[in-house]
């Protein structure tokens, strides 16, 4: 969706906000780009040029979490209200870009607070009509330094990696693995070439963006029994090293899809694993997944679009 239309609207969200004096990171051919999340999304903010006074890594230390760490906290302020929302955080940490070949060592632009936080419940989705843009808006000290312009969806499906930066919290799964998604047997153990899943065994896949869930829950809050959030179509595909597709219309549903209880932010999705067909190829060096399960959401009946993601993973041949 294209934002030329919008810029009227995004000039007026930005100025309630003190002049930034930081930069962020931003690509594409709107103005300015937008970051696309789902209410209750965790995701992480890469402001320059912050954090340089707190180096090393704070995280939160209880839940609810706190709206303020580090002397960094950031508010959810859109064009439908005229109250910002505090947003909770989890963990900022100190990060050097030229560690990854994207900054230059030395220059202190090539420092940035890596800020991971949730997505407020409040976040207004698109739905019909004319979009609802919002931006968080990121202060140190009080003072305003950078702000992300923001798409509220209904969804926005990411399927946990291993080397995701969101994973700043406690975690129910053992990461055996640098980026392989988060699709696990019920002990918790990760799916690998070593240890792969089987036909009609329950596994457990953990994701983000899945949006709102009944009962409703407060942001920054963790839940002790099952919050359910939409069904999710699943789409399994026994072909080596296969790219994830929007599952049909009418495909199998996930047993469950929710929040994962005593976690602030995760979902996860329970499903059961089909028959493997003949001729499936065993996990090798060459064939990296001879699975690839994807979770998704078809367009509602306001026209809202979908949304989808998936992980490849191994399964023991028949």
């Amino acid at each position: 969706m294209t934002l030329t239309s919008a810029i009227a609207i995004l000039i007026l969200i930005f100025s309630c906000c003190a002049p930034v004096r930081s930069a962020t990171i931003t690509s594409g051919y709107d103005y300015p780009s937008t970051m696309h999340v789902a209410p209750g999304q965790v995701v992480t903010l890469f402001v320059p040029g912050a954090g340089k006074n707190s180096p090393g890594r704070v995280e939160a230390g209880s839940v609810p979490l706190p709206t303020s760490l580090a002397g960094l906290s950031v508010t959810l302020r859109q064009s439908v209200s005229l109250s910002p929302v505090p947003v909770p955080i989890f963990s900022v940490a100190a990060v050097n870009a030229c560690t990854y070949g994207v900054g230059l060592c030395g220059d202190v632009r090539s420092v940035y607070a890596a800020i991971t936080v949730q997505i407020p419940f409040e976040l207004e989705p698109y739905l019909f009509g004319p979009p609802t843009f919002a931006a968080l808006v990121v202060r140190e000290n009080g003072v305003d330094i950078a702000a992300f312009p923001v798409l509220g969806e209904p969804y926005h499906i990411h399927v946990l990696r291993a080397c995701d930066s969101i994973l700043s919290q406690p975690t129910p799964f053992r990461l055996t693995s640098f980026c392989d998604p988060v699709v696990t047997h019920a002990d918790g153990t990760l799916i690998s070439k070593l240890s792969p899943a089987k036909a009609d065994e329950i596994l457990i896949l953990y994701a983000v963006g899945l949006g709102a869930v009944s009962p409703r829950v407060r942001t920054g809050e963790s839940v002790s029994t099952a919050a359910q959030a939409v069904p999710m179509s699943m789409g399994f595909d026994f072909n080596s090293n296969a790219s994830a597709k929007l599952p049909p219309l009418l495909a199998e549903r996930s047993i469950y899809s929710g929040l994962t209880p005593w976690l602030v932010g995760l979902y996860q999705v329970n499903f059961k694993v089909p028959a493997v067909p003949p001729n499936t190829p065993g996990c090798s060096s060459e064939v990296r997944s001879n699975l690839t399960v994807t979770i998704g959401v078809h367009a509602g009946s306001f026209g809202t679009g979908a949304s989808f993601d998936g992980a490849g993973i191994c399964v023991k041949p028949d």
